[in-house]
This record gives structure tokens, C-alpha cells and sequence, in this order.
């Protein structure tokens, strides 16, 4: 193996124990397909919904899970538990050329599920959630908000006061009590917004805040809420309110791809879900800096959640579920770099036939970088040269090679790290 290869497999095995050794653990895999949602209603009873109908189950805390798929091969937008029996998944199927929402409830665990009498033709729904046994709600890609008091029987629009995006696209929503429960969405290149409801959802005050959808969101008490987004071809935005609504700050991080979902696991400390990327942000100080932790063996995840301070979940593509557990002891692992000094994971990855490759510098300096075969072969220097401080981007074109992996190392006087990447063609 060459002193090159070495190097990079060396680099690329610690930046791996950047995410695993920060009391993340990989759970024994029981499907393969690719898993989208995840609820938990204490640290031991929680769901996790797939492809094709695929629900899975655990009382224990992950440790074992069951099947408790819905009977159906539509796509799932979302699914959500009330408390230990109650729940509710939410379906996509394509009926011609109409699309059809439909809403399945279950009342022992997912063990059986049942649709309503009728479904959502049309109504292009995102997200479900309910207060109560009788009172629920439904977002919707047309921009309106759902809401039913009779367990789903039967339902109406809520009041949206004006607003010139009032009508935006609704993606996820949750509610901290009866009354007070928030929405975020958007529209892509016009507007990140969010919604607010003090009146048990009757009706919803507007905030504009960024200009790209927020596509998650988390409330951490009556006064703080938490939201991330993006354009999928542009960079990330975290977003957040610290008087339970009224006002709203935003900040455009240096990540390329769009945020998915949000979980906190203290009032300070954040983890969020990157679209399509093997890398999970993180951040201590409630949202300043933020940090993207590898996955190991190009794992990604589209949800994750917070059950209290000590336990949480996340999943993902190909059957992949972690559990956090403050129980777990810590290795010695990598120590993680401050934001302004970092090595960003490339976008889009896989990529065909250009990917965008990113660098942030603390302080000018002359830097390299170099695009590398799985055999340690250079294959070429993509830059070699004076970089100002702050955020770098050049662009790698895969014309001439084949699909397979490959790493690119950046290189300075006192800085060098590596990440793989992989062409499709």
C-alpha cells in the first residue's frame, strides 16, 4: 500500500470516529429498505416507517424491533404517535394522473391499521400530528393546514391571516400544547416560512424569515424553536426563535445541500440531517458554529429525534438506525476543528458528471488539493495556490474516469484531511 493511500485511509477512519465515538452507536440492521421517519413516545416505545409499507417497532429501546408494516407499497411522508397505542401514517399513491393522500390510524401499537373513509385526492399532504385523541392536523404541499376534532372523520382548513405567503408550501408541523404549535415550510428561491398558532390551531400567523424553504423543525420548551432547510443546490439554513414565536433569526451555514430534519438534545446542542449526504451536522452552542460529523461506510440518514437529554434515534437509506445513549462510553477520537478551518464533504455525492468541493479557511494561506484513486494514483491537482480566508469552491469534472470511489486531500502547512467520494455513471 503506498504512503499516500496510508495517509488517506488513516485521515479517513478518524474523521469517521468524529460521529461514532460521540456516543452515537449503529443498531443491528433488520431491513434493508430505506427508512424515512422516525417517532418515539418515551426512551422505550418507537416507530420507524420505510419504503412499501414498512413500519418497524421496539418496547425496549431499539434493542429488538418488530414489523408492524401498513398494507400498502405507496410512499410515506410522515407517521406519528400519540402515546403507546395510538398512530397515525401518512401515504402518497398515484392514482392515474391524480395524487392521492392516504391517512392510516392504528389503536394497538401498528399491530393492525385502517384507513378513513375517505382519502385527500389532490390535497398533496406533508406532515400529521395530533394533540389529542379527537384533535389533529395535516400540512399540505397547496399551502393550506388541516385540522379535524373528531378523530380524523372529518376535516377543515384553518384560518391563515394575510400574508403574501401566506399560501406557501406547509411542511412540518408540531404543537408543544393544545394551543400553541408551529409549521414551517416555503418555496424554493422565494421564501422560508413560518407558521404560528396560539388559539389550538384555529388560526396561524405568517413569518417570513429566510429565502429557501425550512424543511424541519423541533421545539425544545413553550419559548425556543429550532428549524433547518435549504436549496438543494445551494447551502443550508438553521433557523430559530427564542420569545415562542414572535420573532425569528436565521443563519445561511457553509454546508452545501439541503437540511431534512432537526433534533435537540439539550437547549444548546443540535443535530440535523443533511439531503443525501454521509454527514450529520451538529452544533453546542444552540446554532453559532456548526460542525458535519462523517458516517461511517457512506451511511445516510433522513430523520433523527431526541427522546430527553440522554437517548435518541436517527435512520436512514438502506435500513441504517443509530441510537444515541449518554450511557455509552467515548473513545479517544478526534478532536473536532473549529467551522472556520474544515474539509466540507463534496455536493452532489454520488455525482455524475461534476460535483462541487468545498474548503474553509481560517486564514489566508497557500493550500493543495488533490483528487486520488482507490489505489493512492493521483490524479490530479485541482488547486495549488493562495486562498483567501473564509469559503473556497471549485469544481471536479469526472469526464474520462470510471464509477467508483475516489478521495480528495487538502493539504496546508498545518492542515490536512481527506473524504471519498464516488462517481456514477
Amino acid at each position: 500500500m503506498s504512503k499516500v493511500l496510508q495517509i488517506i485511509l488513516f485521515i479517513l477512519v478518524i474523521n469517521s470516529i468524529a460521529f461514532t465515538q460521540s456516543k452515537w452507536r449503529q443498531l443491528d440492521s433488520v431491513t434493508n429498505v430505506n427508512l424515512k421517519k422516525v417517532c418515539f413516545v418515551d426512551t422505550l416505545n418507537g416507530w420507524i416507517g420505510g419504503e412499501a409499507g414498512t413500519i418497524l417497532y421496539t418496547s425496549n429501546g431499539g434493542k429488538n424491533w418488530e414489523s408492524r408494516n401498513v398494507p400498502t407499497n405507496w410512499i410515506l411522508r410522515d407517521i406519528f404517535f400519540l402515546n403507546h397505542n395510538n398512530g397515525w401514517a401518512l401515504y402518497d399513491s398515484a392514482v392515474g394522473i391524480n395524487i392521492i393522500s392516504v391517512l392510516y390510524y392504528t389503536s394497538d401499537k401498528g399491530s393492525s391499521w385502517q384507513t378513513y373513509s375517505s382519502s385527500f385526492d389532490n390535497k398533496l399532504l406533508n406532515s400529521v400530528c395530533f394533540v389529542d385523541s379527537l384533535t389533529g392536523f395535516l400540512t399540505s404541499r397547496l399551502g393550506t393546514i388541516l385540522k379535524t376534532e373528531d378523530a380524523g372523520v372529518s376535516w377543515k382548513a384553518c384560518k391563515i391571516l394575510d400574508h403574501p405567503q401566506a399560501y406557501f408550501e406547509k411542511n412540518d408541523i408540531k404543537f408543544y400544547n393544545k394551543q400553541n404549535g408551529f409549521v414551517c415550510g416555503g418555496r424554493t428561491d422565494m421564501g422560508g416560512i413560518w407558521w404560528v398558532t396560539n388559539d389550538c390551531g384555529e388560526t396561524w400567523s405568517t413569518h417570513a424569515v429566510t429565502m429557501e424553504p425550512v424543511n424541519g423543525l423541533c421545539i425544545i420548551d413553550s419559548a425556543n424553536v429550532i428549524g433547518i432547510g435549504g436549496d438543494p443546490e445551494g447551502n443550508l439554513n438553521f433557523c430559530k426563535t427564542t420569545d415562542g414565536g414572535s420573532l425569528w433569526t436565521y443563519k445561511n451555514l457553509v454546508f452545501f445541500g439541503m437540511g431534512l430534519t432537526i433534533g435537540a438534545r439539550t437547549k444548546n446542542e443540535f443535530w440535523a440531517c443533511q439531503n443525501g449526504m454521509n454527514a450529520i451536522l451538529s452544533t453546542t452552542d444552540a446554532g453559532e458554529n456548526w460542525i458535519s460529523n462523517t458516517i461511517p461506510d457512506n451511511k445516510t440518514l433522513s430523520d433523527i429525534i431526541f427522546v430527553d437529554s440522554c437517548k435518541g434515534f436517527a435512520a436512514g437509506r438502506g435500513g441504517v438506525i443509530f441510537k444515541y445513549d449518554s450511557s455509552y462510553p467515548v473513545s479517544v477520537g478526534r478532536e473536532i476543528k473549529n467551522e472556520k478551518f474544515i474539509l466540507h464533504q463534496n455536493y452532489p455525492n454520488p455525482f455524475n458528471p461534476s460535483t462541487t468541493i468545498s474548503f474553509n479557511l481560517e486564514h489566508s494561506q497557500n493550500v493543495k488539493l488533490f483528487i486520488y484513486n482507490m489505489l493512492g494514483q493521483k490524479i490530479c491537482t485541482l488547486i495549488d495556490k493562495y486562498c483567501a480566508s473564509g469559503v473556497n469552491s471549485l469544481t471536479f469534472k469526472g469526464d474520462g474516469l470510471p464509477s467508483g470511489n475516489y478521495y480528495y486531500v487538502l493539504l496546508s502547512d498545518n492542515f490536512i484531511e481527506a473524504k471519498k467520494m464516488q462517481l456514477l455513471k
